[in-house]
């Protein structure tokens, strides 16, 4: 029974020893996507193809007994300013756990635990 669900655009958490961890998607700290929205859409759908051919280098990996690799993380890896966008993602995300006076932001907008 799913009975009374709230769907929230964030919601703080209250963890057992009284932190309170915000929890949301994190798109609004996204530079490219929140003031270029067809390059947001550009990078959507150059994304997907990236899933679509690295299912496809995989699948040949396979047959080589090599391992799952990610290409789409091995690009992200070797991009210079993905790191800047995300080091600035980051910055935005501490100033506003600063700002709502939380312990911890959780988010999941970037793929990239830190």
């Amino acid at each position: 029974d799913l009975g009374n669900i709230t769907i929230a655009k964030n919601w703080i958490h209250k963890t057992s020893a009284g932190e309170k961890i915000l929890v949301m998607h994190g798109h609004e700290f996204d530079i490219v996507t929140m003031s270029n929205k067809w390059l947001a859409i550009l990078g959507d759908k150059c994304y997907d193809l990236l899933l679509w051919s690295n299912r496809w280098v995989n699948k040949f990996r396979r047959l080589f007994g090599r391992p799952h690799w990610s290409l789409s993380a091995y690009l992200k890896s070797k991009t210079k300013e993905v790191v800047n966008i995300v080091s600035r993602f980051e910055e935005m995300v501490v100033k506003y756990a600063e700002k709502e006076n939380v312990d911890g932001i959780l988010t999941g907008h970037i793929h990239s635990p830190a």
